[in-house]
């Protein structure tokens, strides 16, 4: 017995001996921990309103069945675009089953976004997790971080346990180069003259150009220096744009021998009485005004007219319906010339007389000024009715004449219903027949969509139809067609309400007709 125990006790110190060298020699045998990093780790130049992608990977990963992990950022800096996408590394193990959850950009986190595998094996080796997209919103600096995580693998009775990991972050980057401050007093000169663009001129008449409200220009090298005009130099061209005359001066005159469309340009010249100049200092600057001249400005004609006819001063447009777009043009001109340039008023009334709006707009290059406006949409409760004949009066003033024309529509509903035909009675289960006409005279080519719904007596829609059909003989479209009573209707009276639109997909749907009822009896 004191052998036994001599020989347990000295067993005792010869393992606790060799104890350390055994930990350290397993120890040693170990692999390192499997990483998680983004791919790419570092990102940089990419510009504001511009996007990148990174992706989360993984490497020298046993068995990996399910991860979960919760990552941030700088959401003044980036901010998510949508929701991650699975990468392929967990695929490799079997189906899975991704959950795809969206940012929260206001904070800057993505919380819980996780992945398994749908059954119980396991992903070994490196690969990637899950790819996310990034909008650049500012630039600066910042860390997409993972601030949580759980990677875990499983044994075949489904038992799980984590699987401890390094976790590296990503840098985004762009280098800020601050523009220089300007300086609020530093300025170069500005042109500024009249005659103001557009204005008429009779022939012969001696041309005042006034330069005098011209700024003058600034610089603040050596201290804050004003920096006066030194020249004003004037060129008046053809519209061709060739010179009809070079002068000089801050107050010269010029006299146009013929009629037509000038262009009248300054150009003005600042020096710094103080130099060496800012190199920001533009020591030019230039404006141009376009100007008639004509023989009798009071010759100067103007034409209003819509979309849908009109051409000609005093002739009427063709009818519009309610929500409709109008587009009004009007074209000034002056003998026979087209006059740019010009600002033209409009104004619109309704039946009632009253302005409906006003609006302003100049002649281009063509002469002609455009506007438009929607129709409104008739109010039946309304004791004042908008249909009936509307007007459009277009102004132009020329030296100090007022010019103006005026155009006029009808304003009421494109379309009607006529004779309608139902049956007073029909029986549960029957169809019930329809037979009508529409007006089509002032509807479009592709002329309308006819909706019609049922309501039986508890007012629940029983039946509903869509007809849509191009226009027939003589501007009037017949519509035959049935609706079928299902069994389970109420009996007693019942509504048919028909609605009439343009047939349209891609703009906003008129009213072509005021809505229509017809009542029949449903029987047992």
């Amino acid at each position: 017995m004191r052998i036994k125990k001599i020989t347990i006790t000295i067993t005792l110190i010869i393992l606790c001996a060799i104890a350390p060298y055994v930990y350290l020699s397993h120890a040693s045998l170990n692999p390192a921990l499997p990483a998680v990093s983004f791919n790419p780790s570092n990102i940089t130049g990419v510009n504001v309103g511009s996007s990148f992608s990174v992706s989360v990977q993984i490497s020298d990963v046993t068995n990996l069945w399910g991860w979960t992990i919760t990552l941030s950022w700088d959401p003044s800096i980036l901010q998510m675009q949508g929701a991650p996408t699975e990468g392929p590394f967990l695929k490799t193990a079997g189906s899975t089953l991704f959950v795809p959850v969206g940012p929260k950009n206001d904070i800057g986190t993505l919380e819980g976004l996780s992945c398994l595998v749908l059954s119980y094996n396991g992903a070994t080796g490196s690969g990637n997790l899950t790819k996310l997209t990034f909008n650049v919103i500012k630039d600066g600096a910042c860390q997409i971080k993972v601030t949580d995580s759980e990677f875990d693998n499983v044994d075949s009775s489904g038992n799980s346990a984590k699987i401890p990991v390094t976790v590296s972050n990503a840098t985004f980057a762009n280098i800020v180069v601050p523009s220089p401050t300007p300086n609020p007093n530093q300025h170069g000169p500005k042109a500024i003259f009249t005659p103001t663009d557009g204005s008429f001129f009779k022939l012969g008449t001696t041309i005042q150009l006034n330069a005098t409200s011209s700024q003058l220009g600034a610089d603040s090298v050596n201290g804050l220096t004003t920096c006066p005009i030194i020249n004003y130099a004037w060129r008046v061209e053809y519209q061709n744009g060739t010179t009809l005359q070079s002068i000089t001066g801050v107050n010269p005159t010029f006299t146009p021998t013929e009629e037509g469309t000038f262009r009248i340009i300054l150009i003005v010249t600042a020096t710094d009485p103080n130099p060496p100049s800012d190199p920001s200092f533009q020591p030019t600057d230039s404006t141009s005004a376009t100007i008639q001249v004509y023989a009798n400005p009071q010759d100067t004609q103007i034409d209003v007219n819509t979309d849908n006819g009109g051409i000609g001063q005093g002739t009427d447009s063709n009818q519009y319906g309610p929500l409709q777009v109008v587009q009004i043009y009007a074209s000034v001109k002056n003998h026979i010339n087209l006059v740019p340039n010009q600002n033209v008023v409009f104004s619109v009334k309704s039946a009632n007389q009253s302005v409906f709006l006003i609006r302003q707009a100049t002649t281009n290059q063509s002469g002609i000024a455009t506007t438009q406006f929607r129709l409104p949409s008739p109010d039946p409760s309304s004791p004042v009715t908008l249909f009936g004949k509307w007007s459009i009066t277009a102004s132009v003033n020329n030296t100090n004449t007022l010019v103006n024309d005026t155009t006029s529509f009808n304003f009421n509903y494109l379309s009607g219903l006529h004779d309608v035909q139902i049956p007073t009675t029909v029986h549960k289960g029957d169809s019930l027949p329809i037979f009508l006409g529409v007006d089509n005279t002032n509807s479009p080519e592709s002329w309308s969509e006819l909706s019609l719904t049922v309501f039986d007596q508890a007012g629940i829609a029983i039946g509903s139809s869509v007809i849509r059909a191009a226009k027939q003989f003589q501007n009037i479209t017949i519509i035959d067609t049935t609706l079928t009573i299902p069994s389970w209707a109420f009996t007693g009276q019942a509504t048919v309400y028909f609605c009439l639109l343009t047939n349209s997909t891609t703009t906003q749907k008129i009213p072509l007709a005021p809505e229509s009822i017809a009542t029949f009896q449903i029987l047992p």
